[in-house]
């Protein structure tokens, strides 16, 4: 199986560091680093809404879990829920520190990683912040950053590797995806329940892709 460019719209308008992609059902949200800010767009990549969150150090990944929003901050390991204008629910901190996360319509999956010593992997958490499962992903990259779910498995791309790999929920790896041709550095990644979106940073763009 492959994975289809459909389309490409180019974001720099928007923000040039986006590191998080979300679907609500209807729209996009993507988290931008280079203003702390989050962005609601539609799927033509028109600005809908936007607000700053300036207690966030660097965003890193955000999800929607059917009602609100959860985004991950880089610096303190805090996974902070908030609704859709920017109002703080909740938050917990993550074991270590969060590269991206998903909802998959119960629990959130987080990739996260350390540098001392070097490693990345994927936990699994309810959303009070207990931890449920993980599993080590460093040998297949270590440059791991969003993560998305079908519902089934779940797909997260290595930015410094041109590529999106497909895991199960068990750590097994199903697929590895080059999208070298469309974008070398893909970051944000999200799944609208018949395409797969992601973010290329080195084009700044927001990639439509389906599997053919």
């Amino acid at each position: 199986m492959a994975l289809q460019t459909i389309k490409t719209i180019d974001i720099s308008g928007i923000d040039n560091d986006p590191n998080g992609l979300a679907f609500d059902g209807k729209n996009l949200w993507m988290a931008g680093t280079q203003r702390r800010t989050i962005f609601c767009i539609d799927r033509l990549g028109n600005l809908i809404t936007s607000f700053a969150m300036p207690f966030l150090n660097i965003p890193a990944g955000i999800t929607f879990d059917g009602k609100n929003l959860w985004v991950g901050d880089d610096t303190t390991k805090d996974l902070i829920q908030f609704d859709r204008t920017g109002k703080e629910i909740s938050r917990f901190t993550s074991l270590e520190t969060p590269q991206g996360l998903t909802f998959d319509g119960k629990n959130l999956w987080i990739t996260q990683s350390e540098s001392q010593p070097a490693y990345y992997h994927i936990d699994q958490y309810d959303r009070l912040g207990n931890l449920i499962s993980g599993f080590d992903i460093s040998i297949t990259t270590t440059s791991a950053a969003d993560i998305t779910t079908n519902g089934k498995n779940l797909f997260f791309p290595g930015t410094s590797d041109a590529a999106i790999y497909q895991f199960d929920k068990l750590g097994n790896l199903i697929d590895t995806y080059n999208v070298a041709a469309t974008d070398t550095a893909p970051t944000g990644i999200t799944f609208d329940g018949v395409y797969l979106w992601w973010l290329g940073i080195q084009n700044n763009i927001l990639v439509q892709s389906a599997f053919a």
